[in-house]
Formats: C-alpha cells, sequence, structure tokens
C-alpha cells in the first residue's frame, strides 16, 4: 500500500490488522479450549451443577465468545474497506491533480 494525499500510515494501520488478527487467534484458541470443559469437568464433577455448568458454558460462554470472534474480525474487515476507500480516493485525487497541472502547463 501507498500513501498520498491523504497521508495514511499504512505501517501502523497494517501493525493494528496484524495485533487483531492475534486477538481473534487468541480467542479461538480460548474458545477451543473452553469447548472440552463440560467433559472434563463431567468425569469429575457429578450432579445438577455440573450439568448446569455444562449447560452455561454451552448456551452462554461459548456463544458469547463466538461472537467476540466476530467482532474481531469485523474490524479487520472494516480497516480492510476504508484503507480500499482511501486508496481509491487518493488514485482520484491524484489524477484530478494531474490534468489540473497539465491543463495550467498548457497555457
Amino acid at each position: 500500500m501507498g500513501g498520498g494525499v491523504f497521508q495514511v500510515i499504512f505501517g501502523q494501520v497494517d501493525q493494528s490488522m496484524s495485533m487483531v488478527n492475534q486477538a481473534k487467534s487468541i480467542s479461538t484458541n480460548v474458545q477451543q479450549t473452553i469447548q472440552g470443559y463440560p467433559n472434563i469437568v463431567g468425569a469429575a464433577w457429578i450432579g445438577g451443577d455440573a450439568d448446569a455448568f455444562a449447560e452455561k458454558v454451552m448456551t452462554k460462554l461459548l456463544p458469547a465468545i463466538a461472537e467476540l470472534i466476530a467482532a474481531i474480525a469485523g474490524v479487520n474487515l472494516n480497516l480492510t474497506d476504508a484503507l480500499d476507500a482511501v486508496n481509491s480516493a487518493d488514485q482520484k485525487i491524484q489524477g484530478y491533480a494531474n490534468q489540473l497541472g497539465d491543463m495550467f502547463g498548457g497555457l
């Protein structure tokens, strides 16, 4: 990615996107680990409380983590879309500036 009229600091945006991807990976790893908790706990913990714990993990916690992962992924998607818009606008402005320069240069 370049940088032009808008002077977007692409290196910092890329670094931010990398950090967001790391957060997504960490959250996914946590989700995968937690998915095994009901089976691990169920082997040692017997009774209604164990069943309630497993149910809460499956119906509350894991869906909440999935929502978090989706939100994190959305951040990178939005950053990518924003950078594409900036690049497109920058190219258009550069084109207009060049046309204007050519027009004045021909006088």
